[in-house]
């Protein structure tokens, strides 16, 4: 498992890069992968928080090449395991509300932007995302306040 460089792949795409990035990251410790689930036991403290904080990165990049390619499935899976290993980590959830959006699963769609605004209540990218969602969904009430909070956060910045 633990390998210092990896062999260059031909014709190497934007998954198969990202891929490359989230193998280097999980093999810093060995006791990262296979199983996942053993950071998350123990006490918490800073150096576990940075590494959940690398685990869930490492997946989210991953699932930033499948999303790409437009693996959905594979994406959500790996944004699902980003928030698994931090449940804090707000830019996956929006992210992973976007795939079930384009897939037309807008209450899973709003449900997940509506995670990652409780987290990070100034992210306007979330209150964008969901927005629009409520927008499609032909909810415009939501829609129109969440517009509505965006357009006066950046009046008064």
């Amino acid at each position: 498992m633990r390998r210092t460089s990896w062999p260059a792949q031909p014709g190497c795409n934007a998954p198969c890069a990202v891929t490359f990035q989230f193998q280097n990251v999980l093999c810093v410790s060995p006791v990262w992968m296979p199983d996942v689930n053993a950071i998350t036991s123990g006490a918490r403290g800073t150096a576990r928080m940075i590494t959940e904080r690398a685990v869930a990165a490492a997946f989210n990049d991953r699932g930033n090449g499948f999303r790409m390619a437009e693996k959905d499935d594979r994406a959500i899976a790996d944004y699902s395991q980003a928030i698994q290993v931090d449940p804090t980590y707000a830019f996956a959830f929006k992210i992973r509300g976007s795939i079930y959006q384009r897939q037309g699963d807008l209450d899973r769609a709003i449900a997940d932007y509506s995670e990652a605004i409780r987290l990070q209540p100034t992210f306007a990218m979330a209150f964008a995302d969901r927005a629009s969602a409520y927008q499609e969904k032909g909810d415009f009430g939501p829609a129109i306040a969440d517009f509505s909070t965006l357009i006066r956060r950046r009046c008064s910045s």
